[in-house]
């Protein structure tokens, strides 16, 4: 320090020691092996230690050229600390390829360089289909995990559960650790390395994720709604399909901090693809025992044995390290097909559930895994492909036992990530909405249960039977195409694969009918002496596709030996590859007919013949497409066709021949299909025949003949003189002929037969007719014309043969009933006699001669002498035709009814004019032995009556009469009762007599009052009222009455003599003011009763000075 003091300048000193962090690297360089163009190396390490005393801070880790690096240094190594770099090759360019990896940090030698080289070669494989291209590629080892994550350490799923090359999936990933890499590699055979990394290993921030809860109680339903995932966007170049090939995909997760792993799976498909096969995954029974959180669709590994009914895609699978089922039961075959170069493409159950084409394009599906879970949509696509001619091999057991059916995601809705199966329709949902038309996505305990009633061996020939077992699969049929080459014989044992879940033919309705046995292997379970047997079958669909079923899990363990699970089997590779081949042998179908020619019998023309059948068989490998089905000349056909026949199958065509003419006739069957030899025909022949039909003669004349007679017969003679039988289909004369034959239906080549005719005229003069004969002979019909004259003798008619008279009473005589006679001929009738018989008699208007087209009436009767049934006739004597005409007449006689009345006469007593008497009764009996009917019964005079007698009286019965008598007038009154009936005497009568008395009469005087002004409450002085009897006989007094303000007092008693009088006073009390009106009633006997009085007043108020 410079200054004035002395001593200037002064110094202290200083000292101190300097820090930096200090990089040490484990190498400075990296030389990788040889290197396919396009490919990705394994991972070199380089070890990073901070040697130095404080934290060493990165900035920046990049690398340089055809290389890549990961690293779990973060951005502070401690002191002391170290971390790694894993460096992997990947060259863009052949020849050696140079780099660097640069680290950028805090160290005094920042940056720190790691030189990098490597050497690319060219593909070993250029040609060839993308399978055998992609494997020849090289392989990785480091796809096997070395730090498994066996608590969730680090975990993820995918979604979807595929991607289409060129298309993107996403990835989500939970850990705890910071950062995690990804590695992913295509399974395959790989030169027995088993995988290859398709791209750099990629390193991500880590996101904590959340929880994964049951987002339905309902359904047990467990669901993860995880965020940020890495998307991997999948490389698909339309022109190159070795570019990242449809395949199973695993990506590896690699906690970055922990060092811990697991598994994504996936799977790339290649929808614009047509490979000959496509390797099913069956991603639907990994997530069927996914217990991943707690649930599964199974109690045996769901929390508190309570499964779930429905389970999520979106959420990691918890067997084999994430990857599902694949390594148990799907990698074996994987590896085989790729090492044995078959060009293979890859879809999942899902893939098939959402896509119906998606199978269409390939020859052959495998379903290899466990695919015990499928959807109505993924069975239904399955069978639509078989029938499409796309064949099938399910290399496993337990097939399409369970049904699903699928739901979008609850937590963002994306189709197809929920699946769902109850296993008992009985609290499914959808059947307890009730709608049946939906049944058919039910999810009962089995596809072959009711709502489905859908057995799987419709679509796989076989169907599951039992679990846990263990055997060996012994061979049925060594003849079978997929033994060819195996040296296995009949009884051959193939070791330890029959196992696990095992099927056998069921003989049912849905067992295809042409199923072939090829293994037939019994086993046993554990304590269970039963022997049971698995089977292995084949059948071929009416489209030519192949259908094999294993009938067990492990077969593809035979395959391939990864797992070490069961040794490989040569003979079951060459099953295998017999198995492939079949799938893509060359398919076409191949007609054939039986018979090849039909020969008809002779038919008549114009007729058609019973059908002869020809079969047509598709013998060939493929359906026979039918276009179209004809017969030629006079030949038609019918047919159960359809317009296409399944390989194996038969259908029937009918042929019928209706000639046109005489003589040989010649045509073709033909079929236009899709078989090589296309159009195929059947040679058609037969011969037509006719028949000829002649009359002889061909007229006939008959002699005179007398009308209504008929005459002798005359034969006419039909032939046949054609080729054919002649049909006889109709024989019939007109006008006054008839005939009869011995012809039948039919007349036979050269024979005859007799129609003899008969001339019955029916007027005089000439008659015309014809025979005509209606047949098969083409110039049908045939006649033959008749003549003939007729005469006439007089004829004479009666309108009725019979007459039958109703009932009639013995003795008396019934009403007449009328016969018309009438000349019908056409001369004149000489009547000789009109005769009746028996009771009968008659009377008529009939000239001795009643001339031509004259009538004339007979009138008969009936008088019955006696009862019962009585008959006689009537008879016409006279020179016309069948003379004596007559008639006959019945009728029946019956007794006549008698009745008695009692008494015979009735008197009454003296009775007022206008009142009525007591009744007087009169007894009216049956006295006979036949019902009478009674038509009236009646009085005249001043009489009526009332009787009980009905319409009707029966033998011995009684009814009463009640007579009562009304005078109208005074003095004696005579009258009668009469009865009309029908019986004898009627009608009968009763004299009626009485006497009529006057009636009394009254008058009253005056006829009205009008009383002075009262005031209320005070009764005026009386006026009186005169009441006399008016009349000649003693007057009835019942009442006499006031109303209103006014009373009365009197003394006229109860009765009034002839002319004498009696007085009422009527006095008027008011009540109230104003007019106050009111009525005197006088009710008696008299004639004029009740006489009648008005009364009035008025009402006055009392004066105000009004004192007592």
């Amino acid at each position: 320090m410079a200054d004035n003091a002395p001593g200037t300048p002064q110094a202290a000193t200083l000292s101190g020691t300097g820090l930096l962090p200090v990089v040490g690297l484990s190498v400075t360089t990296l030389t990788f092996a040889s290197q396919q163009i396009s490919t990705f190396s394994s991972a070199q390490s380089v070890v990073l230690s901070n040697t130095g005393v404080v934290p060493l801070t990165i900035s920046n880790i990049s690398t340089t050229g055809d290389f890549a690096q990961t690293n779990n240094c973060g951005t502070v190594v401690a002191a002391g600390a170290s971390c790694i770099l894993n460096v992997t090759f990947s060259p863009t360019a052949l020849g050696t390829r140079n780099g660097t990896v640069v680290l950028a940090d805090n160290a005094g030698n920042s940056p720190q360089n790691i030189s990098l080289s490597g050497t690319a070669t060219g593909p070993t494989l250029t040609s060839g289909n993308p399978i055998q291209i992609e494997n020849a590629k090289p392989g990785s080892t480091d796809w096997h995990t070395s730090n498994l994550a066996t608590n969730h350490q680090i975990e993820g799923y995918s979604n979807p559960t595929s991607v289409n090359r060129g298309g993107s999936i996403s990835l989500y990933v939970n850990t705890a650790d910071s950062s995690y890499t990804i590695d992913v590699f295509r399974m395959g055979w790989y030169a027995g390395l088993g995988a290859r990394r398709m791209m750099a290993p990629v390193q991500v921030n880590a996101v904590q994720q959340s929880a994964c809860p049951v987002v339905d109680s309902s359904s047990n339903l467990l669901e993860c709604n995880w965020t940020n995932p890495y998307i991997l966007q999948v490389p698909g170049d339309p022109n190159d399909p070795t570019n990242w090939p449809s395949g199973v995909y695993l990506a590896l997760l690699t906690g970055q901090q922990s060092g811990y792993q697991s598994y994504i799976i996936f799977t790339v498909r290649d929808d614009a693809g047509s490979s000959p096969y496509v390797f099913q995954v069956a991603v639907d029974t990994y997530q069927a025992y996914n217990a991943w959180g707690g649930k599964s669709l199974y109690p045996y590994n769901s929390t508190q044995q309570i499964r779930a009914y429905k389970v999520s895609f979106n959420r990691p699978y918890d067997d084999n390290q994430g990857a599902g089922q694949f390594f148990s039961y799907e990698y074996n075959m994987v590896r085989f097909l790729e090492r044995e170069g078959y060009n293979v493409s890859y879809i999942t159950d899902v893939d098939l559930h959402e896509n119906s084409n998606i199978l269409l394009s390939h020859s052959g599906d495998f379903t290899v895994g466990h695919s015990e879970y499928w959807s109505y949509q993924m069975r239904t696509n399955i069978l639509a492909a078989r029938d499409a001619g796309v064949s099938l091999g399910f290399i496993s057991s337990n097939n399409i036992y369970r049904q699903v059916r699928f739901e979008p995601s609850t937590q963002g809705g994306v189709a197809d990530r929920t699946m769902v199966c109850y296993k008992d329709y009985t609290i499914d949902p959808v059947y307890l909405a009730g709608d049946p038309s939906k049944y058919f996505l039910v999810t009962a305990d089995a596809w072959r249960s009711y709502p489905s009633n859908l057995p799987e061996d419709a679509v796989v020939g076989i169907m599951y039977e039992n679990d846990n077992a263990s055997g060996d699969i012994v061979v049925y049929d060594a003849s079978s195409w997929l033994f060819n080459r195996t040296g296995l014989q009949n009884g051959s044992h193939i070791p330890g694969l029959l196992s696990r879940e095992v099927d056998r033919i069921y003989n049912d309705a849905t067992t295809p009918s042409n199923i072939s046995l090829l293994a037939h292997s019994p086993y046993t379970l554990a304590g269970d002496p039963t022997v049971y047997f698995g089977d292995m079958t084949t059948y071929t669909a009416a489209s030519g596709a192949t259908v094999y079923a294993a009938g067990t899990f492990y077969l593809s363990w035979g395959v391939d030996s990864y797992g070490g699970n069961a040794p490989v089997n040569p003979a079951v590779q060459q099953m295998m590859r017999n198995l492939l081949a079949r799938f893509v042998l060359p398919r076409q179908p191949a007609a054939s007919f039986s018979p090849i020619s039909l020969t008809f019998a002779a038919q008549p023309v114009g007729t058609t013949s019973t059908a002869q059948t020809v079969a047509l068989t598709n013998n060939g490998s493929a359906a026979l497409s039918i276009s179209g089905i004809a017969a030629s000349g006079d030949y038609a056909q019918t047919n159960n066709c359809g317009t296409s026949l399944g390989v194996g199958t038969s259908c029937t065509i009918n042929v019928t021949f209706a000639p046109t003419a005489t003589a040989t006739r010649a045509g073709t069957l033909s079929v236009t299909d899709n078989a090589s030899d296309s159009p195929q025909t059947v040679s058609l022949s037969g011969t037509g025949i006719a028949p000829v039909a002649s009359l002889s003669p061909t007229s006939l004349t008959f002699a005179s003949q007398l009308v209504g007679s008929t005459s002798a017969a005359q034969t006419v003679t039909l032939s046949n003189t054609g080729t054919a039988t002649l049909s006889i289909n109709g024989l019939a004369t007109t006008g006054d002929y008839a005939q009869t034959n011995n012809c039948g239906t039919s007349l036979g080549v050269g024979t005859s037969c007799a129609i003899n005719v008969t001339f019955a005229p029916t007027t005089s003069g000439p008659r015309t007719g014809s025979l005509s004969i209606t047949d098969n002979d083409s110039a049908s019909p045939q006649i033959t014309t008749l003549t003939g004259t007729g005469f006439v003798v007089g004829t004479i008619g009666t309108s009725s043969t019979t007459l039958s008279f109703s009932d009639q009473q013995v003795g008396t005589t019934s009403p007449a009933q009328l016969i018309t006679l009438q000349n019908t001929g056409s001369i004149a009738i000489s009547i000789s006699a009109i005769t009746t018989t028996g009771d009968y008699g008659q009377t008529n208007s009939c000239p001795p001669s009643l001339e031509v087209a004259s009538s004339c009436n007979i009138n008969v009767t009936f008088t019955p002498s006696a009862t019962g049934a009585r008959t006689g006739s009537l008879t016409i004597s006279d020179d016309a035709s069948g003379s004596p005409q007559t008639v006959a007449l019945t009728g029946n006689g019956v007794n006549i009814p008698t009745v008695s009345l009692s008494p015979s006469s009735l008197t009454f007593t003296d009775q007022q004019v206008g009142s009525s008497s007591s009744a007087q009764a009169i007894s009216l009996r049956n006295t006979g032995t036949v019902v009478v009917n009674i038509t009236s019964i009646s009085t005249t005079g001043d009489y009526s009556q009332t009787n009980d007698c009905g319409a009707s009286l029966v033998p011995t019965a009684s009814c009463t009469i009640n007579v009562v008598f009304t005078p109208s007038n005074t003095g004696t009154r005579i009258g009668s009762l009469g009865v009309a009936d029908d019986a004898s005497g009627s009608p009968q009568t009763v004299a009626l007599t009485g006497n009529g008395t006057p009636m009394p009469s009254v008058s009253v005087s005056p006829t009205s009052l009008s009383f002075a002004d009262q005031q209320i409450g005070m009764t005026s002085p009386a006026q009186v009222v005169t009441v006399q009897n008016t009349g000649a006989v003693t007057v009835t007094l019942n009442s006499i009455l006031v109303s209103g303000d006014y009373n009365q007092s009197n003394s006229c008693g109860s009765t009034l003599i002839v002319g004498a009088t009696c007085s009422i006073n009527i006095t008027f009390s008011p009540t109230t003011t104003g007019l106050r009106s009111g009525t005197l009633t006088v009710s008696d006997d008299a004639s004029n009763g009740p006489q009648t009085v008005p009364l009035s007043g008025n009402g006055t108020s009392r004066s105000a000075n009004w004192y007592v």
